[in-house]
């Protein structure tokens, strides 16, 4: 007990001190001086409301602390009393009422809580008492809200405002309000919501304080609207706010410090919305541990918390752990005879793990399950959560091939989103589709069509474009797949080519797409000062999402002595981002109202790729899906659309077996320095399988490509990491290649120089910037030779993470044909040995130094190092020289380094290992690394590797290309790569040269 808190005799003063230490948070306190007061009231004779209150005041500290049967035990003597002493229908009664349903609300025990709600809430009308009927239509709506019946809720909160506005009490508005704005938001009315909102928390600070728990419960609600409405930023702000007030007024022993995991759990719902699932299950695992270490790991609170952790892991595709996580929450939610929505969603979580394995008796279970979910939903008027059983239940019975239970959900989930949201929305063209999907299942493709072009149509009606389209890969890949079943002759094709044409762009973007994309809009900005404006505004953006990165990350661990701080830094420096962004936008949108347009990559039409082409060029794009394989050859003259023979799993097998043909075991560091001739004579190309390749990939476009004089290659899931240039493209003699049979391969790039485009999207992208942006005035700064050996020297070194790294960055290979390689294209451009760093020069604070807007192209000849190479690097990062080992210039350069500088290059060389390699992110595509980094500082083109690069084939291949550079028309950097590559292959003096390990490592990214 709490010094000073003695018991006494007298029963008043004992009460109003149990209520004073509860209001205080001191509940073992209130607890013992509840008893007390118990104890003095049973003295009396008879017995009379003393002791009703004396065990109400027990059963308030007994719910917090989670001692549930004793606090019901309390209540239920308490309306005894009452009943006995006042009768049925008195007030008292209606009070103790109310208690045992909040009890049971908190419970999850809905049916008995609105049993005793009602009950309560007859007795207040009744008695004419306004400010408690208030309060009980505030709980019945609360009530209502958690059955999922938004309209009973709002019936019954609006009551309860109306009745407050009316005896004048403001102080309880804010309450109120609060609840009508979760109900707001769940009838998808979130203007009105988020106004409804920002009022209550006025409220609440006006008469409560900017830092209670009141307010803090303000924020969270607003956050909660905010993230539904994609202004993530604004919800992580007030999320920041309403935890930053709990962790301030609620200590890790106070029985309330649940409510902190609650809040940790609504930012891990934000994270995991966004994609970013790693974060989110490290913020639910933290709650889980919360939870576990307040109520127990039995506890409906723990159930609950694993619940929340188990759709995580289903979420980032980990049936097995969100299975394992599951089951046992499940169990015990039925233990405690827990309903409504804890345990639904519990269910539906089941179903769609059962649902996303193959196998029947699984599958069976699913659907038992959710048709007795559909049916429960159903009888308790639940339509949201029943369209979503609806499209679990179709979905399995897709896969049972059951076509009525199938068709029928379906159905019925389009109508009752077209009745509940009209047209168009987002969700009714989400119903079309999968009821397009359906009929394509059961081989109608016609009504499929209908469904589809439905679904897309809505979609575009509600966008205005069809670049942020929601649908997945296998979706495109099927609505494609129908275009083509259902086409006909005449102008109906070629709506349905073109329609094939935009759908395919929704699923193959990649980061450095949308990389010069941004590029793009900075250049349409204009002038130099608008540019600026719109790369601050981009680099705030990026700034921004690093910092909630690792809010997330600190958050999510446990706390320690250094947590509170780490995170208050980290508020504050979000808070300065945040507020800088906003100011950008607000110029933004006064300078250049077009911004967000121009920085979104474009849908393009057939058309207009055909207008963008130069004569002589064809591009080609491929969409590789579940059910089909399909590319479009387009040139100025003609759109040619054509379904290959081949699927994606087939190219990712022929390209990992030819991948094995052209990869050079180099150092583990991926050293550059590695020398090919011995290593070329055990690499064993497949000439055969390339061939294969290119007529199952190419083949349909032969007569386009006699017609061309150049190919524009947009690549595709597995052909990502396949340069087109070792495609075959006439039949190879049988039997093993030496290195005299390479050099008379035909090989496609002998006919055709290729330029790899990041996304069709790009084209525009490319045209823009390389017409458009300023030119830079010097030729040329090459940049390499690192000197490795500084990374000995360790003393910078904080911990042994970071000493493993420099002690095998400090293994590399010297490259001693870096600095003449550099040297040689220097000359060749007009520029001299002052524009090459090499040696103790090559570091990175060099680099940053440097005017680098000032050169039109830049080379790092260095080793490149993709994530994972070396420890603690988690993204692609150039070698530089080290001031010292560890230091804050530690000699990586980074890509998100790479991002940060401004370039005006007309061409960046990476000179370097595997640099076409992703970022390293799980589920990351093909040029989302370095190549991404290069566009998004300003660079019209990057030339990248696809694997570890012989020293002397990196020389021979950059310096010849750009001796080749000034004899092409217009320096024609694809042509010149052309040249270079066949000088190399046929050079008599390195007969190891023609294998295609040593000339084809390198690609042109960009035009």
């Amino acid at each position: 007990m709490t010094s000073g808190t003695k018991p006494s005799e007298n029963w008043e003063a004992t009460i109003d001190e149990a209520d004073a230490q509860y209001e205080a948070g001191h509940y073992d306190d209130a607890l013992q001086l509840a008893r007390e007061a118990e104890r003095i009231a049973r003295t009396q004779q008879p017995l009379d409301e003393r002791l009703a209150l004396s065990l109400l005041s027990k059963a308030r500290p007994l719910k917090v602390l989670r001692r549930t049967d004793e606090a019901l035990a309390a209540l239920q003597e308490a309306l005894d009393v009452c009943i006995a002493v006042h009768g049925e229908a008195a007030s008292a009664t209606g009070i103790v009422l109310n208690a045992i349903s909040d009890l049971h609300f908190t419970e999850s025990r809905f049916a008995l809580a609105a049993q005793y709600l009602e009950g309560a809430t007859n007795i207040a009308r009744k008695s004419g008492d306004q400010a408690h009927l208030a309060t009980l239509l505030g709980n019945q709506a609360w009530l209502q809200i958690n059955l999922y019946d938004y309209k009973k809720a709002r019936t019954a909160v609006e009551g309860a405002i109306e009745l407050l506005q009316q005896l004048g009490n403001e102080r309880d508005l804010a309450h109120q309000y609060r609840t009508l704005g979760v109900v707001l938001a769940a009838t998808r009315e979130p203007a009105e919501a988020e106004r409804v909102l920002l009022g209550a928390l006025a409220l609440d600070e006006r008469y409560f304080g900017e830092a209670t728990l009141a307010t803090a419960a303000g924020h969270c609600q607003l956050a909660g609207i905010l993230s539904s409405t994609g202004r993530v930023e604004k919800a992580l702000e007030h999320y920041d706010d309403c935890l930053r007030i709990r962790e301030a007024v609620v200590s890790a022993r106070d029985p309330r410090f649940g409510i902190i995991a609650e809040t940790i759990e609504n930012v891990a719902g934000l994270y995991s919305a966004r994609g970013d699932h790693a974060s989110a299950i490290s913020l639910y695992q933290r709650a889980l541990r919360i939870r576990r270490q307040m109520f127990g790991p039995e506890s409906i609170d723990a159930a609950r918390a694993s619940v929340l952790l188990a759709s995580a892991y289903y979420e980032a595709n980990d049936a097995k752990r969100a299975l394992f996580t599951l089951a046992p929450a499940s169990a015990i939610l039925r233990q405690h005879d827990v309903s409504g929505r804890v345990l639904q969603d519990a269910q539906m979580l089941t179903v769609k793990i059962l649902l996303a394995t193959n196998d029947p008796e699984y599958l069976a279970k699913a659907k038992a399950l959710a048709e007795q979910l559909a049916a429960q939903q159903s009888a308790a008027g639940l339509p949201p959560a029943r369209i979503q059983t609806l499209q679990f239940l179709g979905a399995i019975c897709l896969k049972l091939n059951d076509r009525r239970c199938a068709l029928s959900a379906f159905n019925t989930m389009l109508e009752s989103h077209r009745a509940t949201f009209g047209e168009p929305h987002q969700r009714v063209a989400n119903a079309h589709i999968s009821l397009g999907a359906a009929w394509y299942w059961f081989n109608d493709f016609k009504r499929a069509r209908e469904q589809f072009d439905a679904g897309f149509d809505q979609w575009r009606r509600i966008s205005g474009t069809a670049a942020d389209s929601p649908f997945s890969i296998e979706t495109t890949n099927t609505y494609i797949d129908t275009l083509w079943r259902t086409q006909t002759e005449g102008a109906e094709r070629s709506t349905a080519q073109a329609a094939s044409f935009r759908a395919a762009q929704l699923s193959a973007r990649s980061e450095a797409a949308r990389a010069l994309a941004q590029l793009s809009a900075r250049v349409a900005a204009g002038s130099d000062q608008l540019s600026e404006l719109v790369r601050t505004s981009q680099d705030l953006d990026a700034a921004r999402s690093h910092l909630e990165s690792q809010y997330a990350n600190v958050l999510a661990a446990s706390a320690d002595v250094d947590r509170a701080q780490k995170l208050e830094n980290l508020r504050a420096q979000v808070n300065k981002v945040r507020s800088a962004r906003e100011s950008a936008t607000r110029r933004l949108a006064r300078s250049l109202p077009a911004y967000r347009a121009l920085a979104q990559p474009e849908v393009l039409e057939p058309r207009q790729v055909q207008r963008l082409l130069a004569p002589g060029e064809l591009l080609v794009a491929f969409n590789f899906g579940p059910h089909a394989t399909f590319a479009w050859g387009i040139s100025r003259e003609q759109v040619v659309w054509k379904k290959l023979a081949v699927s994606r799993k087939q190219v990712a097998e022929t390209v990992t077996a030819l991948r094995r043909g052209l990869d050079v075991n180099a150092s583990p560091a991926g050293a550059r320095g590695v020398t090919l001739k011995s290593a070329a004579q055990g690499l064993r190309f497949d000439r055969t399988l390339a061939h294969d390749l290119y007529r199952q990939l190419l083949g349909p476009f032969e007569q386009s490509l006699a017609r061309a004089n150049r190919l524009l290659f947009v690549p595709d899931g597995p052909l990502e990491s396949l340069p087109p240039s070792v495609l075959v493209t006439e039949p190879p003699p049988s039997g093993p290649a030496n290195f005299r049979d390479y050099r008379e391969t035909a090989w496609l790039i002998r006919d055709h120089p290729v330029t790899i485009l990041p996304s069709i999207s790009s084209l525009a992208s490319l045209q823009k910037v390389s017409g458009e942006q300023p030119g830079a005035s010097k030729p040329f700064l090459g940049v390499g030779d690192p000197l490795v050996e500084r990374f000995v020297d360790t003393r910078g070194c904080a911990d042994s993470p970071q000493r493993s790294q420099a002690l095998a960055l400090a293994e590399l290979h010297p490259l001693g044909n870096t600095r003449p390689e550099l040297l040689e294209i220097s000359r060749t451009l007009g520029g001299g040995p002052r524009n090459v760093l090499f040696g103790a020069r090559a570091t990175e604070s060099s680099v940053r130094a440097a005017n680098l807007k000032a050169f039109r192209v830049l080379s790092f000849a260095t080793h490149g190092l993709v994530p994972g190479e070396v420890p603690e690097l988690d993204e692609p990062a150039l070698v530089l020289t080290p001031d010292r080992a560890c230091s804050p210039q530690s000699g990586l350069l980074t890509a998100s380094e790479v991002s940060q500088l401004q370039l005006r290059a007309q061409w960046v060389i990476l000179s370097a290992c595997n640099t076409a390699s992703s970022d390293g992110k799980p589920s990351s595509r093909g040029l989302s690394g370095l190549a991404r980094a290069f566009f998004y500082a300003g660079a019209q083109a990057v030339l990248v590797s696809h694997w570890s690069v012989a020293d002397s084939a990196a020389m021979a291949l950059t310096t010849t290309t750009f001796a080749e550079l000034g004899s092409t028309p217009e320096g024609d950097k694809a042509k010149a790569l052309q040249h270079a590559m066949l000088r190399v292959m046929n050079d008599p003096r390195r007969p190891e040269a023609a294998h295609p390990a040593y000339w084809a490592p390198f690609v042109l990214v960009g035009r």
